[in-house]
């Protein structure tokens, strides 16, 4: 073939191979961009040339087939679905009611991570390759289960949230619990303690506290190190269902530890007299009392202990003893004096290495500065249960609740609250630890675990005749 012809052949598979790229590229309506992950594209592309020859009384006409590969690297966008305006978080809570007093203050938590995350943008969601930011619905639940049940079916069936929250207190939270695992939905008990709600089998619940069961733990760990030689307990508790476990499972384990458990006695939750139980324990000569209560009746059993003046070495209270109303109930700041009880959490109570959220002392000036009061136990655990909510859709990417539900599977984290593992079984907590607090000259001062005190035990307290 004459010189001609060759360059003739090359520009006409230049040109081929250059229309077919590009016929390519805008047939697959692509963008190219400069970054992303590349796509390797190889295309052959089969041309015909004709070329006519013409000699001395002939013409000739020869066609070749011309093939040649072009390689080419497409970078193509990739397009993410429409992202919601907000993540949903629902939840009931009892702003009115019996449990209101404390229900409020997890609340309180609720919100001001809303607010932590909504500061920064919202949630980064891999799915929709952006962040969003979450929006909390919310009703009063006024302290009712039944209450409680219509409104779970509400925020799931009208409202579409994203995902759930547990009510205040192990009552409402065992009531709502099927409705989440009907529906599939992630639920954080953040205040529901008990054992039996993650007994039951089901699969989108995750407690971020201590099970009630190990609620006065640290009391008989503390009895034990500090006195080896105040070997008999007594324990009372209401007949509801967080405060027996919390009192049977005192019982088990004191005995498991070698104490003497001398005197064990259940009441009714409505009660508005408990001196006869106290003077059956005045009777078993016990050295310390541990009490399974709630605010109501852990208040009254102390007044009484006061107005008997029956005195021990030790007393513990549950949930009532971290409440203003308590030591209003009791009598003051010096009547309260040396009693003691145990709490998810308190002011003093440093993490050392958190992984994920703010610190306790960002914590409690953001609070304080929007209260005037320090936060309670209660609120730093709404909080807490919203952040680890948070942390699971972020590692999951999506908000599908059953991929969120495998993140908290395998979560292993450690922020203001203290750390959280559960079972990936039950969703039952693992790793979260109480500590004790005994009421110090009018505050609240965190003697147990050891390495977590901020203070020295006042051992044995004072008697009542000492602080009348």
């Amino acid at each position: 073939m004459s010189s001609a012809g060759q360059t003739s052949r090359r520009q006409l598979l230049s040109t081929v191979g250059a229309g077919v790229v590009g016929l390519i590229i805008g047939g697959a309506g692509a963008t190219l961009i400069r970054t992303g992950p590349a796509a390797e594209r190889t295309v052959t592309v089969t041309a015909q040339q004709r070329e006519t020859v013409t000699q001395p009384g002939v013409t000739v006409t020869r066609t070749a087939e011309l093939t040649r590969t072009v390689e080419k690297t497409l970078t193509v966008e990739k397009q993410f679905p429409q992202a919601p305006e907000a993540i949903r978080i629902g939840y009931s809570i009892s702003l009115t009611g019996q449990y209101a007093a404390v229900a409020k203050r997890q609340h309180d938590g609720v919100l001001m991570w809303a607010d932590w995350v909504n500061r920064q943008g919202g949630l980064f969601v891999a799915e929709y390759n952006k962040k969003i930011p979450v929006r909390v619905i919310y009703y009063d639940d006024e302290s009712n289960t039944e209450r409680a049940i219509v409104l779970y079916e509400k925020l799931v069936t009208e409202d579409k949230v994203h995902a759930l929250l547990g009510p205040y207190g192990s009552p409402l939270t065992a009531a709502v619990a099927p409705i989440a695992e009907k529906h599939k939905k992630v639920m954080i008990t953040s205040l529901g303690s008990d054992d039996y709600i993650f007994e039951k089998g089901y699969k989108y619940l995750v407690q971020p506290l201590t099970p009630a069961s190990q609620y006065l733990y640290s009391s008989i760990d503390f009895l034990k190190a500090t006195d080896p030689s105040a070997n008999k307990v007594a324990v009372i508790y209401r007949d509801v269902a967080f405060t027996k476990v919390a009192g049977e499972s005192a019982v088990n384990y004191a005995r498991q530890q070698g104490l003497n458990v001398v005197y064990v006695k259940s009441y009714p939750d409505k009660i508005s007299d408990l001196s006869s139980v106290l003077l059956e324990v005045k009777a078993s000569n016990p050295d310390a009392l541990l009490i399974g209560s709630h605010i109501a009746d852990g208040t009254l059993a102390v007044r009484q202990l006061k107005e008997l003046n029956i005195n021990l070495k030790f007393v513990s209270v549950t949930v009532a003893i971290t409440e203003p109303a308590f030591v209003e109930g009791v009598g003051g700041y010096k009547a309260v004096e040396g009693l003691a009880g145990p709490s998810q959490w308190e002011v003093g109570y440093n993490v050392k290495n958190i992984d994920y959220g703010p610190n306790a002392s960002e914590l409690i000036a953001t609070y304080t500065a929007k209260t005037g009061i320090e936060p309670t136990y209660h609120t730093t655990a709404g909080f807490a249960g919203a952040l680890y909510l948070g942390y699971a859709i972020e590692k999951a990417g999506t908000l599908d609740n059953d991929e969120i539900r495998k993140v908290f599977n395998t979560m292993t984290l450690s922020t203001v609250y203290g750390d959280f593992k559960i079972d990936p079984a039950t969703g039952k907590q693992l790793a979260h630890k109480m500590v004790l607090v005994q009421w110090q000259g009018g505050k609240k001062a965190i003697i147990w675990p050891p390495e977590g005190a901020t203070a020295k035990a006042i051992y044995p307290i004072p008697t009542w005749d000492s602080k009348r």
